[in-house]
């Protein structure tokens, strides 16, 4: 029962401080129907349209950083509320930073780039407090265009790419500068969405960026052999679409003033990229992922297996789409 565990509190003759309410993003104070009213030390209260839901709160007090004292409200109330309260704001791209490591002024550096590169806030969840299933799910619900996975351990990136629903950031307890950028091209549309979010990173950071295309084996006439479709001769052929592709991402680069690099290689992507990675001097590696990234989780777990002593920083664009609804490991009593 609602009444028997959180007051009810009438919001018409409330006055809501703008600037702790909008410490929930719009999406999620939307999703959750959750309106934070005030602070008190370290509590925050926050009327909320179902506040018996464990999930909400879990998400809700990860987010603000601080134990909340739930309290029950009208749904066309908390509603009216938050139109009012987010009236005629833009739509704006936010960062969702969880972080596993104690040096949280350090852990905060590799993330200012992109905040300022993309005029996004950065919400940071502490892994001491909040699970990566939390914070996957409070990405989902938010209006977060990246999640930023700040770890000293090997994830399962196949299980990180499928599940997250922007963006998505690895990066390691080693962070050098970022002078070299390698791009993994994928071939099509994709790759000038990658493209949006290295170039400005590029410029801001004077890096230089590598386009790195993979062409692979073809399978060849005798059984469980391959072969090489193409040659070098082939695959640069100005009427080649992989040739155009290439030619306009280089050219994006140039237009933006940054120093480029094409790399073309011949065989298994997996290997062809390890070589890649092993042979260069990298500071973050991009790819683009589409819907749910099967080619990422195809590929990209045994690359990080394979260079797993380097931990490279891993940057993977994903498509704005919803995706199916993802379930947080969080125990509830509903």
């Amino acid at each position: 029962m609602v009444g028997s565990y959180h007051p009810h509190l009438s919001l018409q003759n409330v006055s809501i401080d703008p600037e702790l309410a909008r410490r929930l993003p719009k999406g999620l104070a939307y999703y959750y129907l959750a309106l934070p009213l005030g602070q008190d030390e370290d509590a925050v209260s926050v009327v909320m349209a179902h506040p018996d839901d464990q999930t909400a709160r879990a998400v809700l007090q990860s987010v603000l950083g601080s134990e909340i004292v739930a309290l029950h409200g009208a749904v066309d109330e908390i509603r009216a509320a938050l139109d009012q309260l987010w009236a005629g704001q833009s739509e704006s791209s936010q960062i969702l930073f969880w972080n596993e490591l104690a040096d949280s002024e350090k852990a905060s550096q590799p993330i200012e780039l992109l905040s300022g590169i993309l005029s996004a806030p950065v919400t940071e969840l502490d892994a001491g407090q909040s699970s990566l299933d939390v914070a996957l799910d409070a990405a989902r619900q938010g209006n977060f265009s990246l999640t930023v996975i700040r770890t000293s351990e090997p994830r399962d990136l196949s299980n990180l790419i499928r599940e997250s629903a922007t963006s998505l950031l690895l990066v390691f307890d080693r962070q050098p500068p970022i002078h070299n950028i390698l791009l993994v091209l994928r071939g099509h549309s994709p790759d000038n969405k990658v493209l949006d979010w290295i170039i400005p990173l590029a410029q801001a950071a004077q890096a230089s960026v590598t386009l790195l295309a993979v062409e692979p084996p073809q399978p060849g006439q005798n059984k469980g052999k391959t072969r090489i479709s193409r040659g070098f001769k082939t695959l640069l052929s100005p009427e080649s679409t992989l040739s155009k592709h290439i030619a306009d991402c280089a050219c994006q680069l140039n237009n933006a003033g940054i120093k480029g690099y094409i790399k073309l290689r011949q065989g298994l992507p997996n290997s062809q990229i390890i070589k890649e990675i092993d042979e260069g001097d990298y500071d973050l590696i991009a790819v683009a992922a589409e819907a749910h990234g099967e080619f990422i989780q195809q590929t990209w777990g045994h690359i990080a297996g394979e260079t797993l002593h380097k931990r490279y920083p891993l940057l993977v664009v994903k498509p704005e789409i919803p995706l199916l609804p993802y379930q947080p490991a969080l125990q509830t009593n509903r």
